[in-house]
């Protein structure tokens, strides 16, 4: 087990989402691919460095609007000889908008133990 994955303190869900990730300067419309309570896992092939900071928005299947400020943990690109994705790990660093909902998703996936949050 890698040290990053050990340094985890919730469970991964496994998540297919749009959503919209806004920096300062730059727009991108990326796919969420897991999730926890503390962050998640952006697919792009173009990932930002460490230490940006953006605002991700997303809205739910009931049409709740999620919105958080949040920053890059890590990021790396895209190994075609692995096999791994390229992305950015995010962190949130505080929910502007319906929080609560996602956090409650959440808690309800980790219990259920399931592995996809249908979220699209």
């Amino acid at each position: 087990m890698s040290r990053e994955r050990d340094r985890r303190r919730s469970k991964r869900i496994y998540v297919n989402q749009r959503c919209w990730f806004d920096t300062s300067d730059l727009t991108l419309y990326l796919r969420i691919h897991n999730a926890s309570q503390e962050g998640l896992f952006l697919k792009t092939a173009t990932p930002l460095p460490a230490g940006t900071h953006a605002t991700l928005s997303w809205e739910t299947p009931d049409k709740t609007k999620i919105v958080a400020k949040v920053e890059v943990m890590w990021s790396k690109p895209a190994d075609l000889t692995l096999h791994t994705l390229s992305g950015m790990g995010i962190r949130f660093v505080e929910f502007i908008e319906g929080g609560e909902k996602f956090q409650s998703e959440i808690e309800d996936m980790e219990r259920l133990s399931t592995d996809v949050l249908h979220m699209s």
